[in-house]
């Protein structure tokens, strides 16, 4: 190995390093964000913090889970997977409720005026 090549690969390295870090640290700020919806989500609709996490399935539990899947897909750049993992649920779960949130209507309804208030409390920290 020349020595050429031998500052190019330490160069290398080195940058490999900090690209691989970086992305360990925005994924970990991302994950950070997901807590924040989780929370913000937990005040605006009343339903616990263990209760979105949870298994349950009551409307009004499954209507704020569904909430903070979707806002965390919309406002973080995780995966479906990385968010399930954060939320404790499969990939599926994820785009299932993506899907249905989706084909929401635009009016004036109880989902789209908690998720208003939910970004509202996100941007006001």
């Amino acid at each position: 190995m020349t020595v050429l090549s031998k500052t190019l690969k330490v160069y290398f390295d080195t940058m490999l390093g900090t690209i691989l870090t970086s992305y360990k640290v925005s994924t970990q700020e991302e994950i950070a964000k997901v807590e924040k919806i989780i929370i913000a989500t937990s005040k605006v609709t009343g339903v616990s913090i263990r209760d979105i996490i949870s298994r349950r399935r009551d409307p009004k539990i499954v209507h704020a889970r569904h909430i903070a899947m979707f806002l965390a897909h919309e406002l973080t750049t995780l995966t479906y997977v990385s968010i399930g993992k954060a939320m404790d649920r499969d990939h599926t779960s994820i785009m299932y409720a993506i899907k249905k949130l989706n084909n929401r209507g635009r009016g004036k309804s109880k989902v789209n005026t908690d998720m208003v208030k939910i970004k509202q409390l996100l941007a006001n920290g």
